[in-house]
């Protein structure tokens, strides 16, 4: 966890990426962010870009509500610049992904960011 502290504080954009289960982040992800805790101040004072990547199996729109919300609220903790997400419904294998536009909406998303 001190590597993965050290190259977030040498970072000037954090993305987040994830599966959605049960409306949420994975339970990784979610380890690794409750870790942040320990470097709180020096990452709140980087006030960094980030972005939220997520997929699920799911296509109702209301699915990815609860975790939208969360990356928000995370995002005026840490005083990151929220910089958008991509919500991937319907793309729970690579198939399934091929037959959406999300992979193009990253992309659109990461040419707004250089």
């Amino acid at each position: 966890m001190a590597q993965v502290l050290s190259q977030l504080l040498d970072s000037d954009m954090v993305v987040l990426a994830t599966p959605l289960y049960f409306f949420g982040m994975s339970a990784q992800l979610k380890l690794v962010i409750d870790r942040f805790r320990s470097d709180n101040r020096k990452i709140q004072a980087k006030q960094m870009d980030a972005i939220l990547l997520a997929t699920s199996w799911d296509t109702e729109d209301w699915t990815m509500e609860a975790l939208a919300h969360h990356f928000e609220i995370l995002c005026k903790y840490e005083r990151w610049n929220n910089r958008g997400m991509v919500l991937g419904l319907g793309c729970g294998n690579l198939e399934m992904m091929s037959q959406t536009d999300y992979a193009e909406k990253a992309y659109q998303l990461g040419r707004t960011l250089v």
